[in-house]
C-alpha cells in the first residue's frame, strides 16, 4: 500500500527543510557532546554525570521524542512502512532506549539499573549513524557496507576454508621437525614454532597476520629450520591469497557496490528531467541563433546557411543528433508542421526526440505501422478486385442485354 500525500501545516513543517536542517543540528550537537561525555567519564573513572550533563541530554531526549511523536502524527502508521522504514524504525529505537535510560537514571541505583544504564548509554554513539541520512555521499557508502554483508561473509569463510587448509599441512610439518629433532632443538627455537604454529587454531591466526599487513618474513624466518615443503606451502599461500584470493574478494565488493550506488528511480527520474530541460535550452538558444530575422520560425535557407557553420554541426554531432542530409533533415521538420517553416516547439520537440539511437521502443512503433499499412493496402487492393470483378459483372450482363454477348466472349 502507498503512502498518500500528507497536507497540512503540520506535515510542511515536519517535511520541510527548516525541520529536517534543524534535526541535523541538533544530532550534530549531540554528537559532540557524546564525544565530551566519552572524555569525561575516561578522565575521571566515573559512571556519574554533573547536574548540566544530565540537564543537556535530557534535552536531547526530549527533542528526539518530540521529533518521533510530530513524524508519528504526520506519517500514522506509514511511518513503519514506507520507503523510510528501516531508518524510522531505527530512531523509534533509539528513543526508546534513551528513555528508558533516562528513567533508570532517576529511579533507585540497583545493580540491575546500573546494568541498563550502562548498556542503554552504548545507544548515544549511534545516533551519530543519523547523520548519514541527511547526506546522500554518506548514505550511499552506508548502504555500500550494510548491502555487502552477505558477501563479506562468503569471502571471509573461504579465506578460513583455504587457510585452515594450509594450517594443517603446516601443522603437519612443523610436528613431524618437532619430532625427528627432538631434544637436539634449540629451546628457543622450538618455544617460538608453538608460539606461531603450535595448533591449527595458532597457524590459521599466523596466516591472517601474515595476509593483512603483519611481519610475513619474521613468521617464514621460523619455518627456516623446518622442511621444504613447509616453506614452498607457506609462500604458496602467501602468493594465493595475495595475487588470487585478495582480487577477487575486492572485486566482488567492487561489483556489490557499483550495483548499490545505482541511483533509485526517482533519482533517475529527476536526472533524466533536468537533462531533458538543459537540452531543451540549449536548442532554444540554439534556434534564436538560427533564426537570423528574429521572425520565430526558421526557414531552409537560414538552416542551410547555420548548417555550414561548423560550430553548429559540431553541436549536433555532440548532441547525438547526426544529420548526414541537412535537406531530409529540414523537410521532416517541416512536414511535421505542415509548413515550409520551423516554429521553436517544432523544432525542440523533433530534435528531443531524434536523440541518440533508434531505441526498441522506436523500432517496434514503426514495424506496428509498416504492417497496419500494409494491412490497409491489402484490404484496399482487396476491395478493389471486388469492385472490378463486380463491374466487368456488370458489364457483361448489360452487353449481353444488348446483343453484345458474343462479341464480348471472343
Amino acid at each position: 500500500m502507498t503512502e498518500p500525500p500528507r497536507t497540512g501545516k503540520l506535515a510542511d513543517v515536519v517535511q520541510g527543510r527548516r525541520f529536517e536542517m534543524l534535526t541535523l543540528l541538533v544530532i550534530s550537537l549531540n554528537c559532540l557532546y557524546t564525544l565530551y561525555e566519552a572524555n569525561y567519564h575516561i578522565a575521571y573513572l566515573t559512571d556519574g554525570r554533573t547536574n548540566l550533563m544530565v540537564l543537556v541530554d535530557t534535552f536531547f531526549t526530549v527533542f528526539y521524542a518530540i521529533e518521533l511523536l510530530l513524524k508519528i502524527k504526520v506519517h500514522r502508521l506509514f511511518f513503519f512502512c514506507n520507503d523510510e522504514m528501516a531508518w524510522n524504525i531505527f530512531d523509534t529505537v533509539l528513543v526508546l532506549v534513551a528513555i528508558a535510560e533516562a528513567l533508570s537514571s532517576a529511579s533507585i541505583r540497583t545493580p540491575t539499573s546500573l546494568r541498563l544504564i550502562r548498556t542503554a548509554r552504548l545507544s548515544k554513539f549511534f545516533r551519530m549513524v543519523r547523520v548519514l541520512r541527511f547526506f546522500t555521499e554518506l548514505r550511499l557508502m552506508m548502504n555500500c557496507v550494510l548491502g555487502s554483508f552477505m558477501s563479506l561473509f562468503w569471502c571471509c569463510l573461504l579465506l578460513l576454508g583455504i587457510s585452515i587448509l594450509f594450517s594443517m599441512i603446516i601443522v603437519q610439518q612443523v610436528t613431524e621437525h618437532l619430532i625427528d629433532k627432538g631434544d637436539n632443538l634449540n629451546e628457543r627455537l622450538r618455544s617460538a614454532l608453538l608460539d606461531a604454529y603450535g595448533s591449527v587454531e595458532i597457524t590459521t591466526f599466523t596466516l591472517f597476520c601474515s595476509i593483512s599487513g603483519g611481519d610475513w618474513p619474521e613468521y617464514f624466518n621460523i619455518l627456516v629450520t623446518t622442511s621444504m615443503l613447509c616453506r614452498i606451502v607457506y609462500i604458496s599461500y602467501i602468493v594465493l591469497v595475495w595475487l588470487s584470493v585478495t582480487n577477487i574478494i575486492t572485486s566482488i565488493f567492487i561489483e556489490k557496490a557499483m550495483k548499490l550506488a545505482r541511483p533509485e528511480l526517482e533519482e533517475q527520474l529527476l536526472l533524466k528531467q533536468k537533462e531533458d530541460l538543459d537540452h531543451a535550452l540549449q536548442l532554444k538558444a540554439l534556434f534564436q541563433e538560427m533564426d537570423l530575422d528574429c521572425s520565430g520560425t526558421i526557414t531552409w535557407a537560414e538552416f542551410q546557411k547555420c548548417m555550414q557553420d561548423v560550430r553548429f554541426a559540431s553541436y549536433f554531432q555532440i548532441k547525438d543528433l547526426e544529420i548526414h542530409d541537412v535537406s531530409l533533415f529540414f523537410k521532416m521538420l517541416a512536414t511535421i508542421g505542415d509548413t515550409d517553416e520551423v516554429d521553436l516547439e517544432t523544432f525542440v520537440a523533433c530534435c528531443l526526440r531524434m536523440k541518440g539511437a533508434a531505441m526498441n521502443i522506436d523500432l517496434l512503433q514503426l514495424g506496428y505501422e509498416t504492417r497496419i499499412f500494409a494491412k490497409r493496402q491489402q484490404e484496399a487492393s482487396q476491395a478493389l478486385n471486388e469492385r472490378h470483378e463486380r463491374l466487368a459483372a456488370h458489364v457483361a450482363q448489360i452487353a449481353r442485354r444488348l446483343g453484345f454477348g458474343q462479341v464480348l466472349s471472343v
